[in-house]
C-alpha cells in the first residue's frame, strides 16, 4: 500500500500538534507492513526538513522505509488553492498513493482515500478564545471534511472531540474513530532536576507548574488569580509555554515565574520537581501536559471539561475552569496533602496514562488504512 502522510505541522515546535506528529510518525514507519511504502510530503518557507526535530529522531531510529518530499509554496497561496478553490491535487508533488494522511489545516485534493485527525474543536466551544483567521480557516477545513466525497475517516483525539464532531458537523460516529495519543516521558535524574532548578533557581517542592501556550484557551489569568488566593504564599507559580496569538504584555506577580519554551528533558526535570500540576484549561482535544505530569509523579489539578477527564480519570483533583474560587480550593488541596495521600495519588496517575501508548496508537492508525482499502 501507497501510504502519504503530510507532516508539515512538526515545524510548530513547542505545540500539541507537532508532538503528535514527532511521536506517531516513526511508530507508523516502524510498525508499516512489508508491503507499505510510506511518503513523507512536509510544506515550510521557514524551518527546512533537516531541522526538524522529527527528521533527527527519524535518522536515528534507522528503522523502516521512507521516503521525504518537500515544499516552500507559502502557506497563503496553499491556502487558498487547496481550502478555498480545492483545485491542485497533492498528486502534483507525491504521486499515485492509495492513502493520504493529514492533520494540517490543508485539505488538498487527492484520488486516494483520505484520512485526517481532528485535535479539538476549541474554535467551535470557545470562539472568543481562538484567533480569527485560525478559527475561519479551521472552520472551512471541518466544513469541507465532514462532507467530503467519498468520505473522509475523521481519527479524533478523544471520545470529547469525537462527541464535539458528531454533533457540530452531523457525521457519523462510525466515521470519527477515537486513537489515543500516547504519553511518552524520559525520567530525569536526581542531578539532572537539581541542575535544572539551580538555573530557574526554584526550590523543589515549593512551586506549581502549568505548561502550554499562553493564550486565551489555556485560562492562565485565572489561574494566577486563583493562585494569589491560596491558602500557602510560600510557593511559586511557574509557566512554561511559548507566546501564543494574542500578545499579553501585563506584568505578573511576584510569585509568577514566566519561561518560555523549554525543551523535553528540562521539562521532565520540572515536571519531577514540582509540587503539583495545574491545566485549567477551557478545553483540551488531548492535553499532553497532564498526561506527562502524571506519567511523571507529579499530583495535577485539572479542569472539569473536555478529554482531561478521560486522560486524569480518578488520579486527577478537578475543577471549574470558569470559577476562580474553584482553582484556588484545587490547588489547596493538592499542595496541602500529606505524604501518604501524596504517594496513592502518584501511583494513581502512573496507572492512569500507562494505557497511552503511540504503538498503540500507531497499530490503530495503520489498521483503519488496510482495512478501509481492502
Amino acid at each position: 500500500m501507497r501510504i502519504v502522510i503530510d507532516i508539515s505541522q512538526a515545524q510548530y515546535v513547542g505545540t500539541g500538534v507537532a508532538r503528535y506528529m514527532n511521536e506517531l510518525i516513526p511508530h507508523i514507519i516502524d510498525k508499516a507492513r512489508p508491503n507499505d511504502a510510506i511518503t513523507l510530503f512536509y510544506n515550510s518557507r521557514h524551518v527546512a526538513y533537516p531541522e526538524l526535530g522529527l527528521a533527527k529522531k527519524l535518522a536515528q531510529q534507522k528503522k523502516g522505509q521512507y521516503r521525504v518530499i518537500t515544499s516552500r509554496i507559502p502557506e497563503k497561496i496553499m491556502h487558498v488553492l487547496w481550502n478555498r478553490l480545492h483545485i491542485v491535487p497533492i498528486e502534483l508533488w507525491v504521486g499515485k498513493h492509495d492513502v493520504f494522511f493529514y492533520s494540517d489545516w490543508f485539505t488538498p485534493p487527492t484520488k486516494a482515500r483520505r484520512f485526517s485527525t481532528v485535535h479539538d474543536l476549541v474554535f467551535r466551544r470557545y470562539p472568543e478564545a481562538v484567533d480569527r483567521y485560525v478559527r475561519s480557516t479551521q472552520e472551512k477545513r471541518l466544513q469541507y471534511l465532514a462532507h467530503s466525497i467519498p468520505p473522509t475517516t475523521l481519527f479524533v483525539d478523544s471520545q470529547a472531540t469525537q462527541k464535539d464532531v458528531v454533533e457540530y458537523y452531523g457525521v457519523d460516529a462510525a466515521r470519527v474513530p477515537v486513537v489515543y495519543p500516547g504519553i511518552a516521558v524520559r525520567h530525569q535524574s536526581s542531578s539532572m532536576i537539581s541542575n535544572v532548578l539551580r538555573m530557574y533557581q526554584l526550590e523543589q517542592g515549593k512551586y506549581c507548574l502549568a505548561v502550554g501556550k499562553r493564550e486565551p484557551r489555556k485560562n492562565l489569568d485565572r489561574l494566577v488569580d486563583a493562585f494569589s488566593q491560596c491558602k500557602h504564599r510560600n510557593y511559586t507559580l511557574v509557566i512554561v509555554g511559548p507566546q501564543g496569538w494574542q500578545k499579553n504584555d501585563a506584568a505578573r506577580p511576584s510569585f509568577v515565574k514566566q519561561m518560555g519554551f523549554v525543551d523535553d528533558d528540562m521539562l521532565y526535570a520540572l515536571y519531577q520537581g514540582a509540587a503539583c500540576f495545574v491545566m485549567p484549561s477551557l478545553y483540551e482535544g488531548f492535553g499532553f501536559p497532564l498526561g506527562e505530569a502524571l506519567a511523571l509523579g507529579c499530583p495535577s489539578l485539572a479542569s472539569r471539561t473536555s478529554s482531561l477527564l478521560e486522560i486524569g480519570g480518578a488520579a486527577v483533583e478537578y475543577c471549574d475552569p470558569l470559577d476562580i474560587s474553584s482553582i484556588t480550593k484545587g490547588l489547596d488541596v493538592l499542595m496541602g496533602e500529606g505524604s501518604n495521600v501524596r504517594r496513592k495519588r502518584i501511583e494513581a496517575g502512573k496507572k492512569q496514562t500507562a494505557s497511552f501508548t503511540w504503538e498503540r496508537a500507531a497499530d490503530k492508525i495503520l489498521n483503519y488504512f488496510h482495512e478501509q482499502q481492502a
